[in-house]
């Protein structure tokens, strides 16, 4: 199993961050590598449209407004992975925080390393776009 981990530091209350990197929905809010959200089954499934034209299905698994945190599964990608868990958390603080993007995944041994580097990338690059978003 690998796992990766992205954070980013930001100039902006846990608040204000939650409120918008919160919502299963609002990923085209803040991430510019996503050009649109759909929500499914309730709410619990989500289907992403990539602004590459790639199509991700992903499934809340858990949700804590207190904590700040959900955690979702692909349903479906083209990324070649298998039991895929991810987390969103927004640390605490009033005037920064902490916000960590991470996950584990399964993926063949030649494979491993390609896909961890671009998930890192793909991290990076939401968590970029959110300072941008937010000014901060």
């Amino acid at each position: 199993m690998s796992k990766i981990s992205v954070s980013i530091q930001l100039a902006a209350s846990a608040d204000r961050v939650w409120q918008m990197v919160g919502g299963f929905n609002g990923m085209p809010d803040w991430c510019r590598s996503i050009r649109n959200s759909t929500l499914h089954e309730g709410g619990r499934v989500r289907r992403l449209e990539a602004a590459d034209g790639d199509i991700i299905v992903e499934r809340l698994e858990s949700f804590s407004e207190q904590e700040r945190r959900y955690s979702y599964s692909i349903v479906a990608s083209p990324l070649p992975v298998t039991n895929y868990q991810a987390t969103v958390q927004v640390g605490p603080g009033e005037a920064d925080c902490l916000v960590e993007w991470s996950s584990t995944f399964y993926a063949a041994a030649e494979d491993e390393d390609r896909i961890g580097a671009a998930l890192r990338q793909i991290y990076q690059g939401g968590l970029d776009d959110l300072k941008r978003a937010l000014g901060a």
